[in-house]
């Protein structure tokens, strides 16, 4: 990564970062930039722009000090294909940013959607979706501080009622439905790129006929297992386990993905605790 400090026209910087013009004025932003020169590598000038080889989170938090242009800043990321093409691959990096509110261009200046999906004490993580990158080819983006947040495309939402929905561009995609299963979770319906159901609705639904009537246990999309420490945690036969909701740990909407993390408690027949599970559903836009 690259970060490059572009010329502000406000205020007279000197071309040297080492070794600044006496006859100019070193304003404060500018001795602040000298004193962490050391935790850089790389300082290079050119024609009044500075550049970073390396940054540290340190300059970056300084960088988003009031008064300053956020727009002039630029992370540049190289992304390389390998052997393979890339076709909506979902891209993660971690960067030592403040900021939640990013903005990604590829190499024509368009403007793509990224967000942030983590954040721990030396920065963040950002995803975006990678489309189009041919085999053993590259591509470069710049990424920038935005003022203002994107748009969340992806929208995952408690309804209170016993279910999250998720929602692509504000049409349904999915319905998690955590409460009032006869044994566990399970999401119903799940909406195809032609808006049909790609699952069958019964027994979460009546609303079609001619579907088949076995396997009651089978409810759309859910997650199961015949034999948890001896424990029948897949079917609803008698004497079977459940999979019982205790909390939300994350949901998270966004112009990229959404999150959805659950907390479960998976059972015996008498309900009494067996494991316990961390369940995350990501749901990436295209």
């Amino acid at each position: 990564t690259g970060l490059t400090l572009l010329r502000d026209t406000r205020h007279t910087w000197d071309s040297h970062p080492r070794r600044p013009s006496r006859s100019r004025k070193i304003i404060p932003f500018e001795q602040a930039l000298l004193q962490k020169r050391d935790k850089c590598r790389g300082w290079q000038s050119r024609r009044g722009a500075f550049c970073l080889k390396s940054v540290s989170p340190e300059l970056i938090k300084l960088l988003e000090l009031p008064g300053f242009d956020v727009m002039a800043k630029a992370i540049r990321l190289a992304i390389k294909a390998g052997q393979h093409s890339r076709q909506g691959c979902p891209v993660c990096v971690d960067l030592p940013l403040e900021s939640n509110n990013i903005v990604l261009r590829d190499e024509t200046g368009q403007t793509l959607p990224a967000q942030v999906v983590h954040r721990g004490d030396s920065g963040c993580r950002i995803a975006w979706i990678l489309d189009n990158l041919a085999a053993h080819s590259e591509r470069e983006y710049a990424l920038e501080i935005s003022k203002s947040a994107a748009a969340e495309r992806v929208q995952v939402r408690d309804n209170r009622q016993g279910a999250v929905e998720i929602l692509i561009d504000g049409e349904l995609f999915t319905t998690y439905r955590y409460l009032g299963n006869p044994a566990r979770p399970c999401f119903f319906p799940v909406v195809g790129p032609d808006k049909a159901n790609v699952t069958r609705s019964w027994p979460l639904s009546d609303d079609l006929a001619g579907e088949s009537r076995d396997h009651p246990h089978h409810r759309s999309l859910w997650v199961a297992h015949g034999s948890v420490n001896g424990v029948d945690n897949w079917s609803e036969d008698p004497g079977h386990g459940y999979q019982l909701h205790r909390a939300f740990t994350r949901l998270e909407s966004g112009p990229v993905l959404g999150i959805m993390e659950a907390k479960n408690d998976w059972t015996d027949a008498d309900k009494k605790k067996i494991c316990e599970e961390t369940r995350r559903l990501t749901v990436y836009h295209q």
